[in-house]
This record gives structure tokens, C-alpha cells and sequence, in this order.
């Protein structure tokens, strides 16, 4: 079957400007803690010659903006007249694009490249598309998606370049690399570099960001941003234990530091063995503002959860210890239903989390289904869709004892 693609929208209309304009578009790429955005920076940071950064401008090209396989658009909005989409590519970029624009203009507000991706990608992307190189080959560059924060700190209803007003992009590169990135876009025209952050291990980032509030160790509410461990690709072929991205981390959004890190030996019930490439579940239990749960899956087929309770120091001042394993925060495993062969379930998607009522208890149902992203056409793993029951509604420190009756397993659940 041949199939025709229309290309239009925005694709269309930055060919059309690119054509005459290549080198007037603003790409940055970051250096160290700053962004720089001029066509020999570009060469000199990611050491390609004059030829491909042309092409990575748009000079000669039939079609510009690489394919938008995994990262989910974002939008947002800076007033009734100014609404910008940001989504990656996996020719390596970020981009911002106007939402209201004329046709002959410019449509691209600008692009970011992360340097981590190398001139490599550009290269392989170059030769493949002309056919020198190997086309069966798919790169990734800018694969996660994208979460946005914005605050409307003088509540004006508009975002503008002014202190009170916050408007940051995180992502992470997913199948292209192990960092990920927060964007200072106030001033939606100029972006600033706020951090980058590689993971310690050698997982790729694939869990999108949640940006929550948490105590840190001085007792400050901090704003923040939760990520389980990541993808280890040892899972394309096996199902065996994995030796990187078991951990659950809490970075500063602001800043980029880790608050804490869990990692493989903190749970009550077992240990992190498989990889964590689901986006994290957040609650927020006693509504204060601060979240104190989280839930997440892993590629072996089990749900954790984890419980914050700040240290009470008086004065109203709560503190979570920085580092591994803080003592404020316990773990354990609410789920297995995992196991080999036909029994090879994998938790690749976030946990929603539905507070309700079941037989005049309280209770919170994680709903979740199994299946194996790099292999969606499989059919020998009997993959199911879940309802498990938590009714251990209140957050707390929990000990062996509390939670004897854990983790649930198949043969506990109604088919």
C-alpha cells in the first residue's frame, strides 16, 4: 500500500521561510550553563563542518522538521493573542512555534539542540536521507515529551517577562539519550538554559517529568521535579533484571540538584531490579500543597509505592533528608504481576490513581495496563489492564509488619 503524505502546517511554512532565510532562524545550542545561538558556535560545539550546519538550517532541503515519534506537543499561553507549541523531533530538536502567524512568515519562534546528541545525529540523519549511509538505521534525538509549568504569579491572566511570572519547559530525550533539560521560556522569543541533568547510571530519560511541590532538607517548600529511573534497553531482547534505572529521583527545578534519589535497596518488600521507565504518579493525600505519595511501575511487571513524611521540626518547618534513601520516605512494592515467558508483563505508562469509596471504605484503585513498548506487535505475553485496590489510604512511614499482606499478585485479583 502507497501511501501519500500531505505536507503542510508548519513543516510547509518553515521550508518555504528556510529556503531564502536558513541562517536568520535562532538555534541555539548550550554551552555549559548558557545558550548560544550563532551558525559557527554551532559547528565549533558540536564539531560539524560549514556543509552540515547549513543543512541542519534548512539549506537545500526538501522537508525540515524530523519525525515527532514519541514527544507530545505542549502548548502555551501568554495571553488571548500569543499561544506557542513546543515538541522534539528526532533530528535532534526542540522547537517553539507561533500560534498565530501569517503564512509568508516565519512560523518557528526558535529551536534548541542539545549538544549531548552530538554532530553525530545530524550526520548519520544527513547521509541517510541522501542515501549514503544506512537508511534502515532510525536515530533519536528530542524523543520525550514535554511538560510544561507555567505561573501566573500577579494573576493578570497573561504570562509576561516579569519576576512573578514563571514559565519553564523540562523534557528528556528518551530513546535519544540520559538527560534531561528545563528551559527558562518567560520570554517565549529568547529561551535561557536553567539546567541539564544526566542520569547517574546508564538509563535513557524516558519518564516524563511531574513538577510537584516538596519539603527539602532546610524545610523549604520546594518546587520540583519527580522522574523514575529510565529505560535500560537490556529489555529490547531480555526479560532478565536490569542493571541501570532502578531508582525513583527528586531533582530542584530550579536549580537542577538532586533533593534524594531511591534507589535498588530501599524498598521494605524486595529490591529495585527491573527498570523504571513509566512516568511517576503523584498524590497530594492531606491537600496541603506538598506531594507525599508516589506510585510507579517497572519493566518487570511491578507497582511501587512511596510514602513522604517530613520530620517535624516545630515552628511549622517539615524536613526530607537530601541524599540516598532518606529516612522520611519508606517503599515497598503494592504489586507483582510480572513473571517469565507468557507471564512478562512490563509497566511502561503512568498509574492513574482514583480515590473513591468500595464497600463503604475508603480506598485508592491504581488503574494501569501491561504491555512492551519496544515491542507492540507481540503477542505471546498475555497482557492485562488492572484495577488494584490500596487501602492503605493514609500516607505514613510504613513498616514490615504494616505491610504483611503486600505485595497483591495475580491469583489474589478477579479475571
Amino acid at each position: 500500500l502507497k501511501t501519500d503524505i500531505i505536507k503542510e502546517g508548519y513543516g510547509q511554512d518553515l521550508l518555504n521561510y528556510a529556503k531564502k532565510n536558513f541562517n536568520l532562524r535562532k538555534i541555539y545550542v548550550n554551552d555549559q550553563k548558557t545558550l548560544v545561538n550563532s551558525p559557527s558556535q554551532f559547528q565549533q560545539l558540536l564539531n560539524v563542518n560549514s556543509a552540515v550546519q547549513r543543512w541542519a538550517y534548512g539549506d537545500e532541503r526538501s522537508w525540515i522538521i524530523g519525525d515527532i515519534l514519541h514527544s507530545k506537543p505542549a502548548t502555551i499561553r501568554y495571553s488571548d493573542k500569543d499561544t506557542r507549541v513546543v515538541v522534539g523531533t528526532n533530528a535532534g530538536f526542540l522547537h517553539m512555534f507561533k500560534g498565530d502567524y501569517s503564512g509568508k512568515q516565519n512560523p518557528e519562534s526558535w529551536a534548541f539542540y542539545p549538544k549531548e546528541l552530538t554532530g553525530k545525529l545530524l550526520i548519520n540523519l544527513k547521509n541517510n536521507i541522501e542515501k549514503k549511509g544506512n537508511t534502515s538505521d532510525h536515530p533519536y534525538g528530542v524523543d520525550g515529551s514535554i511538560f510544561v509549568y507555567t505561573k501566573d504569579g500577579n494573576k493578570d491572566g497573561n504570562l509576561t517577562n516579569s519576576i512573578k511570572d514563571k514559565a519553564i519547559v523540562f523534557f528528556g530525550l528518551r530513546r535519544g539519550g540520559q538527560h534531561y533539560y528545563a528551559l527558562n521560556v518567560i520570554n517565549p522569543d529568547k529561551p535561557k538554559l536553567l539546567w541539564s541533568y544526566k542520569l547517574p547510571d546508564n538509563a535513557q530519560s524516558w519518564s516524563t517529568p511531574k513538577i510537584t511541590y516538596l519539603h527539602n532538607k532546610s524545610g523549604k517548600k520546594t518546587l520540583s521535579m519527580i522522574i523514575a529511573g529510565g529505560y535500560d534497553t537490556n529489555k529490547d531482547a531480555n526479560s532478565t533484571q536490569d542493571l541501570n534505572g532502578t531508582n525513583i529521583y527528586a531533582i530542584d527545578a530550579v536549580t537542577g540538584k538532586q533533593l534524594w534519589r531511591l534507589t535498588k535497596n530501599k524498598p521494605i518488600n524486595g529490591k529495585l531490579t527491573h527498570s523504571m521507565p513509566a512516568t511517576v504518579s503523584i498524590l497530594d493525600s492531606d491537600s496541603d500543597g506538598i506531594t507525599d505519595r508516589l506510585y510507579v511501575g517497572d519493566t518487570g511487571g511491578n507497582i511501587w509505592r512511596a510514602d513522604i513524611v517530613p520530620k517535624d521540626n516545630g515552628n511549622n518547618k517539615k524536613t526530607v533528608s537530601s541524599g540516598n534513601n532518606p529516612k522520611e520516605i519508606t517503599l515497598f512494592k503494592v504489586a507483582q504481576l510480572g513473571g517469565t515467558n507468557g507471564n512478562d508483563r512490563r509497566v511502561f505508562n503512568r498509574i492513574d490513581v482514583v480515590r473513591t469509596f468500595y464497600n463503604n471504605r475508603k480506598v485508592d484503585f491504581l488503574l494501569i495496563g501491561t504491555g512492551t513498548r519496544p515491542n507492540p506487535k507481540g503477542t505471546t505475553v498475555k497482557n492485562k489492564f488492572y484495577a488494584i485496590m490500596d487501602f492503605k489510604v493514609h500516607t505514613q512511614l510504613a513498616t514490615a509488619s504494616d505491610i504483611k499482606d503486600y505485595p497483591i499478585k495475580n491469583s489474589q485479583l478477579a479475571d
